[in-house]
């Protein structure tokens, strides 16, 4: 296991196990925050992955471009997500 790797999973595991602490905080709001963090560790994957990797650059720009698309769209469906909250007027 090389070094990116530990550091990826070190810093997957973190960003989880701090979306599962505040989804325990915060009730209402879990499938929000879960996916919120979820997002969070699937850009940070995608950031060290091309970082660590030595490929082509466009095998790189796809596998890039591919995770950090879904992680985007996942911290956006979660931020609104609690933005848009039911007691909210």
């Amino acid at each position: 296991m090389t070094a990116a790797n530990v550091f990826t999973v070190a810093l997957i595991v973190g960003i989880l196990a701090n979306a599962a602490w505040c989804a325990f905080l915060i009730r209402r709001q879990r499938l929000n925050i879960a996916v919120l963090g979820l997002g969070a560790a699937l850009l940070v994957y995608g950031h060290v992955q091309w970082w660590a990797r030595h490929e082509s650059p466009e095998i790189k720009e796809a596998m890039f471009i591919q995770h950090v698309v879904a992680g985007w769209a996942l911290v956006g469906m979660g931020f609104v997500g609690i933005q848009c909250r039911r007691d909210r007027t």
